[in-house]
């Protein structure tokens, strides 16, 4: 006798019993990493988030997020209803303002002519333009929990070949993404054994890891570990139109971190670029006993520093700019 396992039905629930209001229960929803990883998996990006609400003149987009692939601004405007004339407009106001080169329009539902609208956004603009649609939608079968699906409804032109041929490409690439997940894989048993908690959720392909975001705004500072070929690094990364003077006011009490992480700090303000640095280095086999294949002993000393460099820096980078003390210590750098 054949027995039949008994399904349950897939349910649409409408948006609002998850996220009454857009601005307070919606966005900081989807600003969290693990949802944005979820975001990212529809639209094949990887997203960083930036800022909320982040100002534009006299307005604010809901989220500035960071494509870590090219590092370019991606620009996500939320709407719990059907999409609008006014959605439409704020979107490439804010994108202009921003300089956003992704555009991410999340709606319940999208009526043809914004649909249409986009594909044409996606047909006039430049190669390094995107624009989406994505439907928001939440699903539960019988009791359970809700589950929050995207659903791409428009995209630039062969999106998914463009996708699919990045994927294949970091595959292929030397160092392989598989080795590099393995060995962070590997690390990650090590950092939860030894109590650090790390923001990603799974263990990256590339070589370097974020471990926890330490700042948002204007200026975004985040530690980070990099495993390069040469050696090790703990460091901080900072970027933003800020950055500069972040940099700067933690530059200027480099001496008592150097003094609480017990190493020496290298120190990159990189004032022509989108990013400044600090952090801890060794090389390979340069007198530390830790060789390019001691993989416990990296991990070991990815967690040591990382820890200390989290704890000796965080009360400054979280101290507000003052602008002036800034704009002295780049003066005395120049000088």
């Amino acid at each position: 006798m054949t027995s039949i396992v008994a399904l349950g039905q897939l349910q649409r629930v409408e948006l609002r019993e998850a996220w009454p209001h857009e601005a307070s229960n919606f966005t900081p929803w989807l600003a969290q990493q693990e949802n944005l990883d979820l975001l990212g998996e529809a639209l094949g990006l990887e997203l960083a988030l930036e800022a909320v609400e982040k100002p534009v003149d006299t307005f604010s987009a809901d989220i500035l997020a960071r494509d870590i692939s090219n590092d370019r601004w991606v620009l996500i405007e939320n709407q719990l209803e059907q999409t609008d004339h006014t959605h439409l407009g704020q979107i490439l106001t804010y994108a202009a303002g921003l300089d956003a080169h992704t555009i991410v329009w999340i709606a319940k539902n999208f009526r043809e002519p914004h649909r249409a609208a986009i594909d044409y956004l996606n047909r006039i603009s430049a190669p390094e333009f995107n624009f989406f649609g994505i439907q928001i939608e939440l699903l539960r079968i019988g009791e359970s929990a809700l589950a929050p699906r995207f659903n791409l409804v428009a995209k630039p032109n062969d999106w998914s070949k463009e996708v699919f041929a990045k994927a294949t490409s970091r595959v292929e690439s030397s160092g392989t993404a598989q080795r590099w997940q393995a060995y962070w894989t590997e690390f990650f048993k090590v950092a939860h054994a030894n109590g650090l908690s790390i923001a990603a959720k799974t263990p990256p392909k590339e070589r370097w890891c974020r471990i926890v975001q330490l700042r948002r705004g204007a200026a975004n500072a985040a530690a980070w570990l990099d495993r390069t070929n040469v050696g090790l690094k703990s460091l901080v990364w900072i970027h933003g139109p800020s950055r500069l003077e972040l940099f700067d006011e933690v530059f200027a009490n480099r001496e008592q971190i150097e003094e609480e992480v017990g190493a020496p700090i290298f120190w990159d303000r990189e004032e022509q670029s989108k990013s400044s640095f600090f952090g801890i280095k060794i090389a390979f086999d340069d007198g530390n006993n830790i060789g390019a294949n001691d993989e416990q002993q990296q991990f070991d000393w990815f967690v040591e520093t990382i820890r200390k460099l989290i704890e000796a820096t965080r009360p400054h980078l979280r101290a507000p700019i003052t602008a002036s003390k800034a704009s002295v210590l780049a003066k005395d750098r120049d000088d």
